[in-house]
């Protein structure tokens, strides 16, 4: 596995990961290429060999880090994937001279959750029904 960043030009494969997870975010190829645009915002991606099987999207500004979106290709699911893509992401953050992060997960997605505990995010607030009047949507965060 090989950590970088993403290019404009592999909005289309993220766009693909995306939409092969059952509670994905729903972002279009349209909506990785206006991240991709924003001089805040990072998309970092894990690649084996020239494939790219996972991402985390991010904005910093100021020291602060919210982590949008993150999603691996389903056969890559359950093999560290994530979880390394995740710490090499943190710190990565760090040495940016980062030094908190967010992330808001829907509190039914437990594979998520156990991905963002395992990378050592604590949950710091909730929104009650935030996702279609049902679900709570967790805030969790981390000091870097």
């Amino acid at each position: 596995m090989m950590f970088r960043l993403a290019t404009r030009g592999e909005a289309s494969r993220l766009a693909q990961i995306e939409h092969l997870q059952p509670l994905s975010a729903g972002w279009e190829e349209s909506g990785f290429k206006t991240e991709l645009d924003n001089r805040y915002a990072q998309i970092w991606v894990c690649t084996q060999g020239e494939k790219i099987i996972g991402f985390v999207a991010l904005r910093a500004v100021a020291g602060v880090v919210e982590i949008l979106n993150v999603a691996v290709e389903p056969q890559s699911c359950c093999r560290g994937v994530g979880s390394a893509l995740l710490s090499h992401v943190l710190t990565q953050l760090k040495a940016q001279g980062n030094e908190q992060v967010s992330l808001e997960v829907n509190a039914t997605n437990l594979p998520a959750l156990r991905l963002y505990r395992k990378v050592g995010f604590k949950e710091v607030g909730r929104r009650p029904k935030f996702y279609r009047g049902l679900e709570d949507a967790l805030i969790m965060g981390k000091q870097l």
